[in-house]
């Protein structure tokens, strides 16, 4: 898994240096900690994977993200990834059914990030073949 382009939408500075440790090598990793940036950035430019925390701002979350996202033809084939503190399996539910094509829960480890991005974004699997 290589050469993927990935933007990581987190508020907590922590997160997103870990996010850029675990990622490393597997592309370009774009990190930004608000909704603002996030829809910018997503408005620019292909994403391979779009991970998204779910609470960022008060009245904004990774939904609006996805709610402004989802349509934009150049998107299209972008996994959209929710990672939240909130996991109970209704938390789960709710957020898979708002859009996103798989949920993380935090706090997470790297192997199950990688998996995560792997199993969802098609270029990550379509690598993941060519290599076994």
């Amino acid at each position: 898994m290589e050469n993927l382009k990935v933007l990581f939408l987190d508020d907590d500075t922590l997160t997103l240096d870990v996010a850029e440790y675990y990622l490393r090598g597997v592309g370009e990793l774009v990190s930004v900690s608000t909704v603002q940036h996030a829809i910018e950035q997503l408005n620019k430019n292909y994403f391979d994977v779009a991970i998204l925390d779910y609470e960022i701002d008060f009245d904004r979350s990774g939904i609006d993200v996805l709610t402004a996202a989802k349509n934009l033809p150049h998107l299209e084939k972008t996994a959209f990834i929710c990672v939240s503190s909130h996991t109970l399996h209704s938390d789960r539910v709710r957020l898979l059914s708002s859009g996103f094509d798989e949920f993380l829960p935090k706090p997470f480890f790297r192997e199950d990030l990688l998996k995560v991005i792997s199993d969802r974004s098609p270029k990550a699997s379509a690598q993941q073949q060519i290599a076994i």
